[in-house]
């Protein structure tokens, strides 16, 4: 069955503004997760703070105990997760078969014909039919490597997937080519002089995040 499924899930990067949340729970949480009884006073203070309900917060303690990562305090999203499919299993699997067998192909057919394949097969199984949407998003979630491989050769897919191998044999000197990149890091910014905490970062508040040049020289 795992090589007839050519619909892939991608990973969703969390925001800044969300592991901002997170470590802000995790500064106000960790203390209490490092007890081994936290008191209900306790625990309704950090909830007033953090904007939650005790029942919250208690939960959030024992996940954090459990795998102690700021990670693990990111916010959950509500509703149906992005690329969640509400069809049944038969009609997933009749829209996988029919692309499989039509779509990627080296016919290239319109998404327009594929349906009327698909619609085709659902009624001979007595399935309800998907509508265009559907399909169209089911299409968006194949790899577009496999596509392009299916529908317009290994060449095609090659020249528009495969990676760049730059040349630098012809480097002599350390630091003749320098690549720079911006990398987020949580700092805590001290004065030059006496090297004391910066006066913009208030005492107990978590360390901003900030940009370093890191700039890694090719040569050797």
């Amino acid at each position: 069955m795992a090589d007839t499924n050519f619909f892939s899930s991608r990973w969703h990067t969390p925001s800044p503004s969300a592991w901002e949340l997170a470590r802000h729970r995790e500064a106000a949480l960790r203390p209490l997760a490092e007890r081994p009884m936290a008191s209900p006073l306790d625990v309704e203070t950090v909830a007033h703070e953090l904007h939650l309900s005790r029942t919250q917060t208690y939960e959030l303690i024992a996940r954090y105990r459990k795998r102690p990562q700021t990670s693990t305090l990111l916010l959950g999203k509500c509703g149906r997760r992005p690329r969640s499919k509400c069809l049944k299993p038969a009609i997933e699997e009749v829209i996988n078969d029919v692309v499989k067998r039509v779509f990627l192909t080296r016919e290239r057919p319109r998404i327009s014909d594929l349906l009327q394949h698909i619609h085709v097969a659902c009624d001979e199984q007595g399935l309800p039919m998907p509508n265009y949407r559907t399909v169209r998003r089911r299409l968006r979630m194949l790899d577009p490597k496999l596509v392009t491989s299916k529908r317009f050769g290994a060449k095609a897919a090659r020249k528009a997937f495969a990676p760049v191998h730059a040349s630098f044999a012809s480097l002599l000197l350390p630091l003749d080519v320098v690549q720079i990149d911006h990398t987020p890091a949580d700092v805590i910014v001290v004065d030059e002089h006496d090297r004391g905490r910066d006066s913009r970062d208030a005492p107990g508040k978590l360390p901003r995040a900030a940009h370093f040049p890191q700039c890694p020289s090719v040569f050797g």
